[in-house]
């Protein structure tokens, strides 16, 4: 009794499908889903929904980016293969736990026609509950006729994972890898036990059907090489996928050198190749030669970039069947900023200088310190004007022995500074007085009043009714620093 009601309820859930799928396809042909609109995967969602395989969710999404699980993806198989699943179901499930489970059919369908290895799991299916990326890859390389090639492949897969894969997983990566099953990320990790998003679940059927052309292209060809006497017989050389890997750092400087470690595995041959980031987020390919000094070779190699920007430099690894792996990192270069000014050797307390800096800075910005006699001192407090990235124009206060450093600290905090020193001497002052007038038997005794002299010698000069004379033909006695006694001895207009 249990067995008719199953097969009434089967069949009726089949007429059901069968309803909603051509429904489903003709709605789907005629209009996006609301939520596929934009996607990475419109393309991919509107041809599978077209063939029938997708139908959407009753609120018109597909829901591309939820992450799908056993269940559904086995349905979207089983659609996609076009396999049988009307006389699947089984008096006893191959599972514990998918009877009367909406995608029990499609399940039973996949185990029947050798998809799904009931060996893989441990008589639990758990249909509502994500799939993992290894588990779609097996399923995906049993359907195009690679399962036993799979379990007997012994090599590597050239993931930097690969430690991650147990046994017949390698050969399933390795296949699913080289019929274009599946792509690595960009870090070159396959990541087995990731879960899968509907839109990637739908990119991996897309791939399919190239994936068997090729297969059965090639298990043709080694028929017919077999036939024919070829020493190749019905198998096929494999080579293990290249490897190769490296690091840069994320910015470096065009005085640096960058040492570029490769390491390799399977690599019968390394290329380098070098793009920089263009204004319009494009990539400008650039020769080596040309945009760094120093070279690389399959094992790496210490290289100098010439010009600041954003580059990115790869490595192709070919095997020994030819077959290319590439690998790429992506560096900041930065340029080493020329601060640079100029100072006098000395000047004095009156005097201003002008300091011109003419570093190209683009929105960094100049920071100005200053010493005095070894001393670090605010700018403000030994000096007036003003200092900005162009430079400026300055008078110090007071006489020392001062340095003055530019300092531009760019993006990645480096920093870049020059310094110049300057001594500044006073400006001193003689100050003394004479009586407006005085005969030639008054001695007149000077002082004199001095200011930062600094142990400089006051040199005394005399005019005569305008004219330069000599003091001792016109003067008795002596002047110091201090001033002294003197006595003009002839009449006349004196300027001391």
């Amino acid at each position: 009794m249990k067995v008719k009601m199953k097969k009434c309820l089967s069949v009726f859930l089949t007429i059901c499908l069968i309803f909603s799928l051509c429904l489903g396809s003709a709605y789907a042909a005629n209009r996006i889903f609301s939520d596929s609109a934009g996607h990475w995967a419109e393309d991919i969602i509107q041809e599978l929904a077209e063939r029938g395989v997708i139908a959407g969710y009753p609120d018109g999404t597909v829901k591309p980016d939820n992450i799908i699980t056993r269940g559904e993806f086995c349905a979207l198989l089983a659609r996609y293969l076009k396999i049988d699943t009307t006389s699947a179901e089984k008096e006893t499930p191959t599972f514990s736990d998918i009877d009367g489970n909406w995608s029990e059919v499609n399940i039973e369908a996949l185990v029947d026609a050798g998809i799904i290895d009931p060996g893989d799991y441990d008589g639990s299916f758990r249909p509502c509950e994500p799939i993992t990326r290894i588990e779609i890859i097996r399923m995906m390389v049993r359907s195009i006729g690679k399962d036993d090639a799979a379990k007997s492949y012994t090599g590597d897969t050239g993931f930097t994972d690969d430690s991650e894969l147990d046994g017949a997983d390698k050969g399933y990566a390795h296949y699913a890898d080289d019929y274009g099953l599946v792509k690595g990320y960009p870090d070159n990790t396959i990541r087995p036990d990731d879960e899968s998003t509907r839109a990637e679940a739908f990119a991996l059927l897309e791939r399919q059907k190239d994936a068997a052309d090729k297969a059965a292209e090639e298990a043709k060809k080694n028929q017919e090489d077999s036939g024919s006497g070829s020493s190749s017989g019905s198998g096929s050389v494999c080579y293990p996928k290249a490897q190769v890997s490296f690091e840069l750092p994320a910015t470096v400087h065009t005085d640096t050198a960058v040492t570029v470690a490769a390491t390799t595995q399977y690599a019968k041959s390394i290329t380098w190749s070098l793009t920089k980031a263009t204004a319009d987020d494009g990539q400008e390919p650039l020769s080596l030669s040309d945009a760094v000094s120093g070279s690389l070779t399959d094992g790496g190699g210490s290289i100098t970039f010439q010009s600041s920007g954003s580059y990115t430099l790869t490595a192709t690894a070919v095997n020994s069947a030819g077959r290319e792996t590439v690998y790429s990192q992506t560096v900041m270069v930065y340029p080493v900023i020329d601060v640079s000014f100029d100072l006098p050797e000395t000047t004095h307390t009156d005097k201003t200088m002008t300091i011109a800096e003419s570093a190209e800075l683009g929105t960094l910005s100049i920071a100005w310190s200053v010493t005095k006699d070894g001393a670090a001192a605010e700018l403000d407090s030994v000096m007036s004007g003003s200092l900005g990235n162009d430079g400026g124009t300055i008078q110090f206060a007071d006489k020392g022995s001062y340095t003055m450093t530019a300092t531009v600290t760019d993006e990645t905090g480096r920093s870049f500074t020059h310094s110049e020193t300057v001594t500044v001497y006073p400006v001193p002052d003689v100050a003394f007085e004479l009586p407006a007038t005085a005969h030639t038997d008054t001695t007149i005794e000077l002082g004199t009043t001095l200011t930062e002299m600094d142990g400089l010698t006051v040199e005394w000069s005399l005019t005569r009714g305008g004219e330069a004379v000599a003091l001792s033909d016109y003067i008795d006695g002596a002047l110091t620093n201090d001033g002294g006694s003197i006595r003009f001895m002839d009449k006349g207009v004196y300027t001391l």
